[in-house]
């Protein structure tokens, strides 16, 4: 059985829907990232119509705030 090739693994970079957008926040520290204001998590996320991507948004915030405050702390 032929192996796939190393190329086949990679995948592009996770982007944001903008699904977040309308939330209004704050950047608290390096260690706390993003904090949402008035936000409630489950009414306004988990149970939203659209709680997949804005969930899938959260993920991916928080991974590119991670790598943004690492180069500057």
């Amino acid at each position: 059985m032929a192996r796939p090739s190393d190329s086949s693994y990679l995948r592009l970079p996770l982007e944001l829907s903008g699904a977040l957008d309308h939330f209004r926040f704050e950047e608290s520290t390096p260690t706390i990232g993003r904090e949402y204001l008035d936000v409630d998590v489950v009414k306004d996320i988990l149970d939203a119509e659209n709680g997949d991507v804005l969930v899938r948004d959260l993920a991916i915030t928080s991974e590119l705030i991670e790598d943004v405050l690492s180069l500057h702390y």
